[in-house]
C-alpha cells in the first residue's frame, strides 16, 4: 500500500474512532440528566457493596479496617473555629449539639453551595444558603477539628440517586454510642421512653417498626424544623427507610485538599466529583440492604458495570486516537516534512 493510500485509510479509521468516542460521552452524559441522575452515576461508581444493620453498630474503635476515618489535620480555618470558648465542652455529644446548632443561626433554604469546606461553611452561616449535604460535610469538618468521630448516613427516594436526604451521626464517648443529629432538617430522634437520643439505626429499626417509633423532636428551637407539620416529617422519612446506605468515610479534608477536585469543582459540582473518583478520595458508599431494595441495588451494580465498560471504551478509543495522530505526524502528505530530530 502506498504511503499516500495509507494515510487516507489512517484519516478515515481517527474520524470513525472519534465518532465512536463521541458517541460513548453522548450516551454517558445523557445518563446525567437531570442533576438526580448525575448523582445516581456518581453513587454507582462508588457503590462498595451492602452492610447489613448489624454489620453498621461498630463502635469507632471497632471500625471496619477499610471504613475511611480522616487523618489529615485540620484546616487553620476549621481549627480556629473548633477553639472556640462556645465548644470548650466537656463530651463529645455536648459539643457536637454546640457545633450543630452554630451552623443554624440563619437556616432557611435558599439553594445548595456545593463548593469547598470552607466557603460553604461562611455561606451557611451568614447568608442562610446550603442543602443537606452542604451541612453535614461541614458539620463532619469542624466535629473531626473538635475531636468527635462522625458518620454519614443517607436514604433516598428514587432508587439512590440524587432525591434523598443525609445527616450526620456522632459517637457519644460518655455514653459509649451513637447518636443521629439531623442539622438541615433541625431534628434529634428520641427514645419515647426514656428521651435517649437515638442512632441512625436505631431511628431506622423504629421507622420500620423494629422498635417503638421514635420521637422527631425540634433540635434547635431558635430554628426553622423541615415540616411544620409533624406528620409530614414521620412520612418524610418513612418514605426512604428502605434505601439507607453509609458513606464509608469521613475524610472530608482529605477530599476538599486534593487538587485535581479543586480545580474541576470551580468548573462544577460534578466535575470536582468525578475527579475525587478518579483520585481515589472520594467515599465509598456500603449499601442497607432489604428485601425492598434488591432489585434497585440489582440495578445500581448493573449501570456500574455499564459506566466502568463505557470508561473502558472511552479510554481505548482515546489511545487509538492518539497512535493514529502520532503516525499521521510521522508520515506527512506529500508536501509536508515529518521532524526526526538532530
Amino acid at each position: 500500500m502506498s504511503a499516500s493510500r495509507r494515510r487516507v485509510w489512517l484519516v478515515r479509521l481517527l474520524k470513525l474512532d472519534v465518532a465512536v468516542l463521541l458517541l460513548v460521552v453522548a450516551w454517558v452524559l445523557s445518563q446525567a440528566v437531570p442533576s438526580s441522575e448525575a448523582v445516581r452515576l456518581r453513587n454507582a461508581l462508588v457503590l462498595d457493596g451492602t452492610v447489613s444493620a448489624a454489620g453498621a453498630e461498630w463502635s469507632p474503635l471497632q471500625a471496619p479496617s477499610d471504613f475511611r476515618f480522616e487523618q489529615r489535620k485540620p484546616s487553620q480555618f476549621f481549627q480556629r473555629l473548633a477553639d472556640r470558648p462556645e465548644f470548650k465542652l466537656e463530651g463529645s455529644w455536648i459539643r457536637a449539639q454546640a457545633l450543630g446548632r452554630s451552623l443554624q443561626v440563619k437556616l432557611e433554604d435558599r439553594g445548595p453551595i456545593m463548593k469547598g469546606l470552607e466557603e460553604s461553611y461562611t455561606r451557611i452561616v451568614e447568608r442562610g444558603e446550603g442543602y443537606c449535604g452542604d451541612f453535614a460535610d461541614v458539620f463532619t469538618a469542624m466535629a473531626h477539628a473538635s475531636g468527635i468521630a462522625t458518620r454519614q448516613w443517607s436514604f433516598s427516594f428514587d432508587g439512590y440517586g440524587g432525591n434523598g436526604h443525609i445527616f450526620n451521626e456522632v459517637w457519644d464517648d460518655k455514653a459509649n454510642k451513637w447518636r443521629a443529629l439531623d442539622i438541615f432538617n433541625n431534628y434529634v430522634f428520641l427514645d419515647p421512653e426514656s428521651g435517649e437520643a437515638l442512632s441512625a439505626l436505631e431511628f431506622r429499626a423504629s421507622l420500620r417498626g423494629e422498635r417503638p417509633m421514635a420521637r422527631i423532636v425540634q433540635f434547635n428551637p431558635a430554628a426553622r424544623v423541615g415540616f411544620v407539620i409533624p406528620e409530614k416529617a414521620v412520612a418524610y422519612y418513612r418514605k426512604g427507610m428502605d434505601q439507607w446506605y453509609l458513606w464509608w468515610g469521613n475524610h472530608v479534608f482529605t477530599t476538599d485538599a486534593d487538587p485535581a477536585v479543586d480545580m474541576l469543582g470551580r468548573i462544577s459540582r460534578h466535575a470536582g466529583q468525578l475527579a475525587a473518583i478518579a483520585e481515589g478520595v472520594q467515599p465509598r458508599m456500603r449499601i442497607v440492604e432489604t428485601p425492598a431494595s434488591s432489585a434497585e441495588i440489582a440495578r445500581m451494580l448493573e449501570l456500574k458495570e455499564r459506566l466502568l465498560l463505557a470508561g473502558k471504551l472511552a479510554a481505548g478509543l482515546l489511545i487509538v486516537a492518539l497512535a493514529i495522530g502520532i503516525a499521521l505526524k510521522l508520515h506527512p502528505s506529500k508536501g509536508g516534512r515529518a521532524f526526526h530530530g538532530r
